[in-house]
């Protein structure tokens, strides 16, 4: 019977896709036109942004490309994709920002798949801000590393953007929620190990942001709030849900708390007896005690909403036959990572279709 289903599914992924093909579905934030530029080939990525690059194109980066140290780190345009080359055909690219700051003013802007790292010498340095009048930009699947004191991860000081599925150590705060312009943001299935201070720290004034599915370790030194939202009692509220916690004997630190105040946590805490956080004023904690497991993302569940439905099948056929390095290649639609969107990703959907994150 299963055998029967999973037929069936694959014969409607695959008219979806045929679908998709002839009426050119067009995957959220995907640029309708513009230019296709490869690095190397045309100078530095950055080079590239700065003075070749407008809006509505898409640069694709070769796999193990090290950019070079760039005086501005600016991404003014609108709907303009970075993507990186998929993990079969390579390293990821990787920038060292040295202390800089890749900001983006943009909308619409989607960064995909490099590896960022700042081995200083600036104290304090941001890897990605997302400044105002950025919104609906994706940065998702990015390795992010800081060396230097008090590095922040990504940044947001806008609204309305997606960051997920990045890894990410900082010796600050990996991903700040900052302002009262931070609202509606998706920070969804990101891994963070915090060596120092902050995993995830929601600003006063910042609402309405969604904080899903991360999976936060410390290290148990030091002080080490992997969840801080200063925005309690606020209006509207920060919604945190189904979040792993490793704790490892970490404290709250000075800066106020506790660091856990809403939604489903599950979370370990060192010793015999159960360490016990109230709730907060927006909502509840519950699951005492629990050993963490970390989320991983269901196989085919592209947009990460905790289910395999026909909207994952919609992306894969947005970029179906297409390829790496060919305009309007969707890497979201590449779940084996091997630089095409074919059947072979649709078996993927068809073989998890239906099936809900617990």
């Amino acid at each position: 019977m299963r055998e029967k289903v999973v037929v069936g599914i694959l014969v409607t992924a695959l008219f979806t896709a045929a679908f998709g093909i002839a009426f050119r579905i067009t995957p959220v934030h995907a640029p309708p036109g513009g230019v296709l530029w490869t690095v190397p080939g045309n100078g530095t990525l950055f080079s590239v942004i700065t003075t070749l690059a407008g809006n509505n194109d898409e640069i694709h980066v070769q796999a193990g490309w090290i950019e070079p140290p760039f005086p501005t780190y600016t991404i003014w345009q609108n709907n303009l994709w970075i993507i990186a080359a998929p993990p079969a055909l390579g390293n990821p690219p990787l920038i060292d920002l040295r202390g800089s700051t890749i900001i983006i003013t943009g909308a619409g802007v989607f960064i995909w798949g490099l590896d960022i790292i700042d081995t200083g010498p600036a104290a304090a340095p941001i890897g990605i801000l997302l400044a105002p009048p950025s919104q609906h930009c994706i940065i998702r699947s990015n390795k992010i590393i800081g060396l230097s004191p008090g590095t922040i991860g990504i940044q947001v000081l806008s609204n309305d953007n997606d960051i997920d599925l990045n890894t990410m150590s900082t010796w600050g705060i990996c991903i700040d929620l900052a302002g009262g312009a931070s609202t509606g943001n998706l920070v969804v299935g990101n891994t963070i190990h915090p060596p120092y201070n902050w995993g995830i720290q929601v600003s006063a004034g910042a609402g309405f942001n969604q904080i899903y599915y991360n999976n936060m370790f410390g290290p148990g030194v030091g002080i080490c709030q992997e969840l801080f939202d200063a925005n309690l009692g606020g209006s509207p509220p920060n919604a945190f849900d189904d979040t792993s916690f490793s704790l490892g004997g970490a404290v709250w630190g000075p800066s106020g708390g506790p660091s856990l105040n809403k939604g489903n946590f599950e979370w370990s805490w060192p010793g015999p007896v159960p360490y016990l956080v109230p709730p907060g004023t927006n909502g509840y904690v519950d699951f005492w005690p629990r050993n963490p497991v970390p989320w991983t993302q269901i196989p085919g569940d592209i947009n990460k909403d905790g289910r395999v439905d026909i909207f994952d099948i919609v992306i894969v056929a947005a970029g179906f036959g297409t390829v790496w390095c060919q305009f309007g290649w969707d890497p979201r639609g590449d779940l084996n990572g091997d630089g095409g969107i074919d059947v072979f990703d649709i078996v993927i959907v068809a073989a998890s279709f239906g099936m809900v994150d617990p």
